[in-house]
């Protein structure tokens, strides 16, 4: 009986070390596959962690060292300035509470950079790593409340493992801890659940440290995304019923002091805003986002529940299986039930007001991310329910099946394979679940045409021409030539043609950049459409960083005659002279076709 009961704690033990194993798991992800072309601070990151190098190195809250800093380590077409203007001066329109938790790790990256002599800038690569291990701890501490929150709805320990592992492998989660660990979302993540985590304690327990707790939390919520102050709205869900939450509410105010010192708490944190504020206009408070508002009487519900451009139960469908929750939820308790869907109905409509709706190039329905730990409560309900053999077996395959979606999609949308943008039912299932390099970009056209005509300039350089005559370790050479003797075939099997490839210094002269690319092409078959893509990309050590792809619509190809196909990509902005260029035809259909005389020319 010892030794079982040994086992069993053991057992239980392991349960509790699942955020741990997690961060590990997403350390080495990070690590080996995690940022975005190479770096881990990018886009509206630059805005959240902009505050600290204004703060601590350069002393500017205009903000104006980004003219130095950024064509310094990132590509000009990824340069960003996240600022704008008001009353003629310069604002950064992100808020600060990200920067704020932050802190910690980047003054250990500008310690380590200065004790060891290498750049202490903010934006070497000390510091990208610093951002990705500042997001793996706070999702770590996240899980680690995850567990205690969930505990407190009598949620087993074996579940809650299962639980935490999909909320972070199933959804977004992952994405924005690895990928884009300079968003805000998995820190709102961690600081939401915090919140409930606190304000059910207190319900619960009426100890002044929780209610001064929570409104610590509620403040780092707004400083965070002022937006997500309407999980205050999610109480009478945590308070259970109509009556316990009246209750504690005529507590809070009897026992004035722990309030006191929790409303004080929270405009403290608040007010870290109001002083960046006046450090950049002079004002104490301001709208940042300038030009920039909610459209509350014209919400695109519907849009972000199941369009194919950003819908939640599209982009993560574990959100909906999640909803099974609700059955349990509604048995405990109609107010229960009740409460955390009206609360869930006001947040998606509050969030589909926003006027870009889907929120830019960013991976699925991004501002849901952090109410992920209310879909983590449903998902705990709904593994306790009872169901007969077979649902049971049907529903534990589908919540597998959502762990390996989101990966497959995290891959493409990594990978140029889902856009970023113009995401559409047709564009959908074209890449569903599809990872081969042959729809690398295949929907990232920039071009629609068979024949680019040659550009009236007078000065090129001429930096590749294939014939194929010369190339005997090819092994999808045809005798079947434009000219000479061989030409290229590309199939199913052999699917990219040789790629230019050069240092960047050696083939980018300007602020905008010109290639032409010409080839003829021949066809056994009659092939239609958008079967032939001229692709370009920009890479480094990190992998692909730009993007471009030329697609060939084409007509009907015979077998009684060759085809000039051409293109003309323009590339703008200087390049890290450490990155390469590379230029190939990609055939992205099952039939053959033959390609000779490829020219890639760069006009001057």
């Amino acid at each position: 009986m010892v030794s079982i009961i040994k086992y069993l704690r053991s057992i239980k033990l392991t349960f509790k070390l699942t955020p741990y194993l997690i961060a590990c798991i997403l350390l080495v992800l990070g690590l080996r596959f995690g940022g975005l072309f190479g770096f881990y601070i990018n886009a509206d990151g630059k805005g959240y962690y902009a505050y600290l190098p204004a703060t601590f190195i350069y002393h500017d809250f205009t903000f104006n060292f980004i003219n130095k800093t950024e064509p310094k380590y990132y590509p000009k077409n990824m340069i960003c300035d996240f600022r704008g203007v008001i009353n003629g001066s310069y604002i950064n329109k992100y808020f600060v509470g990200t920067a704020l938790l932050w802190l910690p790790f980047f003054l250990a990256a500008h310690l380590v950079s200065l004790i060891l002599g290498t750049p202490a800038d903010g934006y070497a690569p000390i510091y990208q790593y610093a951002i990705l291990f500042a997001a793996i701890f706070y999702l770590w501490l996240g899980l680690l409340y995850l567990r205690k929150l969930l505990l407190t709805f009598k949620i087993s320990e074996f579940r809650i493992a299962i639980v935490q592992f999909l909320i972070v492998f199933a959804t977004p989660v992952i994405f924005f801890t690895i990928n884009n660990p300079d968003y805000t979302h998995v820190y709102s993540f961690t600081v939401i659940t915090i919140f409930i985590y606190y304000a059910k304690k207190y319900i619960e327990g009426r100890q002044n440290k929780y209610i001064i707790g929570s409104f610590i939390a509620l403040g780092l919520i707004v400083l965070l995304r002022p937006i997500n102050g309407m999980v205050i709205f999610a109480v009478p869900f945590i308070a259970g019923n109509w009556k316990r939450l009246w209750n504690i509410i005529i507590h809070a105010f009897g026992e004035w002091k722990g309030l006191s010192i929790g409303v004080i708490s929270f405009l403290l944190v608040l007010f870290i805003q109001c002083i960046f504020y006046y450090l950049q206009t002079g004002h104490w408070l301001v709208w940042s986002h300038v030009d920039e508002r909610f459209y509350f009487l014209n919400p695109h519900f519907i849009d972000a529940l199941i369009s194919y451009k950003k819908g939640l139960f599209v982009y993560t469908p574990i959100t909906f299986l999640a909803l099974l929750g609700f059955i349990a939820l509604f048995r405990k308790s109609l107010f229960i039930g009740l409460s955390l869907f009206v609360f869930l109905i006001f947040v998606i409509y509050a969030i589909s007001s926003w006027q870009c709706w889907w929120y830019g190039m960013a991976f699925g329905l991004r501002p849901m991310t952090e109410y992920m730990p209310f879909f983590a409560i449903l998902l705990g309900y709904s593994l306790h329910l009872s169901l007969n053999s077979f649902l049971r077996l049907f529903y534990s395959l589908a919540l597998a099946f959502t762990v390996f979606y989101n990966s497959v999609q995290v891959y493409q949308f990594t990978h140029y394979i889902l856009h970023w943008e113009s995401m559409s039912k047709e564009n959908f299932w074209k890449v569903f679940l599809r990872t081969g390099p042959e729809y690398n970009g295949y929907l990232w056209g920039t071009a629609d045409h068979f024949f680019e005509p040659r550009p009236a300039q007078t000065l090129s350089d001429t930096l590749a021409v294939m014939d194929f005559e010369h190339q005997p370790n090819l092994k999808n050479l045809s005798d079947n030539a434009h000219s000479g003797k061989y030409s290229l075939l590309l199939d199913k099997h052999n699917r990219f043609s040789p790629a230019f490839n050069d240092s960047c210094k050696n083939v980018i002269n300007s602020d905008t950049t010109r290639f032409y690319v010409s080839a003829y092409i021949f066809s056994v078959s009659n092939i239609g459409g958008k079967p032939l893509h001229w692709i370009l990309t920009v890479e480094n050590d990190s992998g692909a960083y730009h993007y471009l792809s030329l697609n060939m619509e084409l007509p009907p190809l015979s077998q009684k005659s060759w085809i000039k196909t051409a293109g003309l990509f323009n590339v703008e902005g200087k390049t890290s002279l450490k990155d390469r260029l590379k230029i190939c035809l990609q055939n992205s259909s099952n039939k053959k076709i033959y390609v000779d005389d490829i020219v890639i020319e760069r006009f001057r």
